[in-house]
């Protein structure tokens, strides 16, 4: 029977995988697979609870505008996987099923990211890998693209020549780098895209190295960003409540949710939230939403429909709630399970998992943006409550409800239904119901420190607002208009 051709060519599929992938983004794949190596060797499921789990591993890279290399330590990928499943362009059913069998959490779905990050880079590569059972290299010739769309495999030196790798682990080199990428690598631009990188793996891995992994880029070492949540210890007279986050927690075929959602900063005063505007303080992007799958972050600090804000009664953001922050937690053994993109660094908004967890999210949103909204105009007052707030680690409100119990001293409610666990908080609110309006104006700094010195009598308090001293010489005004009243 006369047939007619349907495999694709090598150019056509090398660049529909890699045209819609940032380089920065390529890089993070070859560190998901480090990850992945890291769950081999201890062939054990990351416990929620182990803080540090991933000690004593971490990856090393390096790059310049005519080679790219990445270096771990985290067992090396064993030479049955290597022959068979890691370099294929997919990946076949049999190895996805014998993942699930194991019950490891990776990322890694479609089988590509390794392949897709050398190709984003350049068209030569060795891939060399060291276990306790063999070392060898995968080699990715300068010619297989043009050797004919009929041979894909690559040839395995299984005696190459040592290249430095004291530990078991891989080595990813990357040479015959592109023009376009050894460009942006170049002398005068490479420090622009370092910088890049070293922000996006803070963001995205922050969980990771907290738990132990060590990464470094061009022989920086990458310090995560660290996300916290204020918590008070008791209630004060006069007010309801503490200040604590909304938590949730529950798991949905085979996904643990886990979630807390609070204030990482105190209530701004009107002129703080105008300066963060104007750049002269802390930045909104230390808001919004952060979601996580297995550990890597999918989505950081997200302010819009993604994740809530702007939908079903939710406000849109704005500066004035700056000090709301929440992540969200998917883990699962199957990733083909977790919400989120071939890129892994977005959301699948068609999961119905997301859409469970995006209905409790908006929960936990719209009960601190009323409070933002109840205290408005009243940070005076506010202020005097939030006097005894600590922080807390997020990776503490993300562990098992009854540990978390424990660390915040609250009650759980559990549903009989599923097992879900929730604590919903009940803040603080202002103490009547007084319609109050605002007052704004805009005046000299050199009259607004005459005032201050007049109401401070020559003292003024270091680190004083323009705001504080509106309301204070409200105060005064108010007083004085009393007694006159009175008499």
């Amino acid at each position: 029977m006369t047939t007619a051709k349907g495999t694709p060519t090598k150019e056509f599929f090398i660049q529909m995988l890699t045209r819609d992938i940032e380089l920065e983004d390529a890089i993070l794949d070859l560190l998901d697979n480090c990850l992945d190596g890291v769950m081999r060797t201890k062939n054990a499921y990351p416990d929620d609870n182990d803080d540090m789990y991933y000690k004593g591993f971490g990856a090393k890279i390096e790059f310049n505008s005519t080679m790219f290399k990445i270096m771990d330590n985290c067992g090396g990928i064993p030479f049955n996987i290597a022959k068979e499943y890691a370099l294929r362009m997919g990946k076949p059913k049999e190895q996805i099923e014998e993942a699930k069998k194991k019950g490891l959490p990776t990322v890694g779905i479609y089988g590509i990211g390794m392949k897709r990050a050398i190709f984003k880079m350049g068209e030569e590569a060795h891939i060399y890998s060291k276990t306790e059972e063999k070392y060898f290299c995968v080699d990715i010739p300068e010619t297989w693209l043009t050797e004919g769309d009929a041979q894909w495999d690559f040839p395995i030196d299984e005696n190459p020549e040592e290249i430095g790798l004291d530990d078991y682990g891989t080595l990813v080199f990357v040479s015959k780098i592109y023009p376009e990428v050894s460009s942006i690598w170049a002398d005068g631009y490479l420090e622009a895209f370092q910088d890049l990188l070293i922000d996006k793996i803070k963001k995205h891995y922050s969980f990771i190295i907290q738990k132990g992994f060590s990464i470094s880029v061009n022989g920086v070492n990458i310090i995560p960003n660290e996300i916290s949540l204020l918590v008070t210890e008791i209630s004060q007279d006069g007010y309801k409540g503490r200040i604590l986050p909304y938590v949730y927690q529950t798991e949905i075929d085979g996904v643990s949710i886990r979630m807390a959602v609070g204030f990482y900063n105190r209530i701004l005063w009107d002129d703080e939230v105008e300066e963060e505007v104007e750049g002269t303080r802390a930045s909104s992007e230390d808001a919004g939403w952060t979601v996580v799958c297995n550990d890597r972050v999918v989505l950081y600090n997200n302010k819009d429909y993604l994740t809530g804000w702007g939908e079903l009664g939710i406000p849109k953001y704005h500066t004035q709630f700056i000090g709301i922050i929440g992540v969200v937690v998917f883990k699962s053994a199957d990733p083909m399970k977790l919400p989120m993109t071939t890129t892994k660094r977005g959301i699948d908004l068609t999961s119905q998992i997301y859409y469970h967890a995006k209905g409790k999210m908006r929960e936990g949103l719209k009960i601190f943006t009323n409070y933002t909204n109840k205290w408005k105009g009243k940070v005076v007052e506010e202020r005097k409550y939030e006097y005894d707030v600590k922080h807390v680690p997020i990776s503490e409100l993300l562990k098992k409800y009854t540990d978390v119990q424990e660390t915040l001293n609250i009650p759980f409610s559990i549903s009989r239904n599923n097992g879900a666990g929730i604590f919903q908080p009940d803040l603080p609110m202002p103490k009547d119901d007084n319609k109050t309006r605002f007052i704004r104006y805009a005046k000299p700094i050199t009259e607004i420190e005459l005032v201050a010195r007049f109401l401070y009598e020559g003292e003024v308090p270091e680190g004083i607002k323009p705001g504080q001293i509106g309301e204070k010489s409200f105060e005064y005004t108010l007083e004085r208009a009393k007694v006159i009243n009175d008499a």
